[in-house]
């Protein structure tokens, strides 16, 4: 670190050593886990039982994408069970009420049991 005297305020700054590349946005791991996951949920979606939204209190809007149960950090991504068909409106409805979410079993606990 060289350190150099701010022109507008006169204190002395130490800037650190510059990068020469970025940091990645996710591990490699996590890439792979993402690749995997778009194969598998399109293939989850093009099923006849997963066509249209699973919305506990009723929706017959076509499915656009995964209702993540549980959670969808590390392998809970890849874990089947918890997945429900959603669409884009009820998915995001979950983000926003998540305790009316809880409350109606649209969402679940992520520890503990289901």
């Amino acid at each position: 670190m060289t350190p150099w005297r701010d022109p507008r305020t006169g204190l002395t700054v130490h800037r650190p050593l510059q990068r020469r590349t970025r940091l990645k946005l996710r591990s490699a791991k996590q890439a792979a886990r993402e690749r995997i996951y778009g194969i598998r949920r399109k293939e989850y979606l093009s099923q006849p039982e997963n066509q249209t939204c699973a919305f506990p209190l009723g929706c017959t809007e076509t499915a656009t994408t995964i209702q993540h149960l549980r959670g969808r950090r590390g392998w809970r991504l890849l874990h089947e069970p918890w997945w429900a068909p959603s669409c884009w409106s009820h998915n995001a409805w979950a983000e926003d009420h998540t305790g009316e979410a809880l409350a109606i079993g649209w969402l679940h606990k992520i520890e503990g049991p289901a």
